[in-house]
Order: structure tokens, then C-alpha cells, then sequence
């Protein structure tokens, strides 16, 4: 069921977004301004986000507002301050396809192998029963 809008909330399911969080990321708005180390801009419009429908969204626009540089940017990172959208891809994940990406990230996820909130079984059990995207988005990011 194809939309014209996005519907919120949305779920991250960038590889290199998580690696580097460990976690997988609800968002429940899009903020247009976004900090990010200006080695990381161009990354931005290769992240996969999915909305409460399974339309897969890409990240556009190139609009930088500022920067934050700093006296030793050598070794920290300059920051951009930009804005970026989201747009619809015209493509689609089903509900199985996004379950089986969360679960491959299961063995790397911060919540189960450091806070131990749930075991890996019980977390792919409650993956594997969720009916809808929004349930979906609400056990991958540990917000039920």
C-alpha cells in the first residue's frame, strides 16, 4: 500500500548508523538540521530508512547552514550544520524483510549484549510476532 506521504514513526536500519550506535533508531519526526562531522556528509545519502508502511525513504538536499570549526580541526573533526529532507523512494520493504534486517543486527545490539534486557531468543520471538510496522519499530528500539 503505497502512500504519497511518509508516516511516522520511522526506523534507521543503516548498517553504518548502527555500527556505530549499536542500536537501531525510532524517530518519530524529522528534524531538518542535522550536526554531523563533515566526513560524514556525503555517507548521509546512503542511509535506508523505512517508514510505518514499508515505503523505504532517502535522505536529499545539500543545504549547509553553517559550520562549528574548531582551533585543533586536525584532530576534531569540523562539524556542519545542515539540512537535509526526506523523500519517498517509490520502493517498498515488506514487513518479513525488515524483520530479518533487524534480527541480523541482533548479535551486535547494545540493548541485548550489554544491558541484557531481554535474551537474543526472546527478542527474536517478539521480532518474528510483531503484526505491524509500528509494533515492529516499537521492539526493535526497545520502546514497548
Amino acid at each position: 500500500m503505497t502512500n504519497n506521504e511518509i508516516v511516522f514513526p520511522i526506523l534507521e536500519l543503516t548498517d553504518w548508523v548502527f555500527e556505530g550506535e549499536k542500536v537501531l533508531d525510532v524517530q518519530y519526526d524529522w528534524s531538518k538540521i542535522h550536526y554531523i562531522k563533515e566526513n560524514d556528509f556525503e555517507k548521509q545519502y546512503q542511509r535506508i530508512l523505512v517508514d510505518s508502511q514499508g515505503q523505504i525513504l532517502k535522505v536529499t538536499g545539500r543545504k549547509i547552514i553553517g559550520k562549528k570549526g574548531y582551533l585543533l580541526s586536525f584532530i576534531i573533526p569540523v562539524t556542519l550544520i545542515v539540512e537535509f529532507e526526506l523523500e519517498l523512494t517509490g520502493r517498498e520493504m515488506t514487513l518479513d524483510e525488515v524483520k530479518r534486517n533487524i534480527i541480523f543486527k541482533s548479535n551486535k545490539n547494545w540493548h541485548l549484549t550489554h544491558e541484557k534486557l531481554m535474551t537474543e531468543k526472546e527478542y527474536t520471538t517478539k521480532v518474528n510476532s510483531a503484526k505491524s510496522f509500528e509494533e515492529l519499530f516499537l521492539i526493535a528500539g526497545f520502546e514497548e
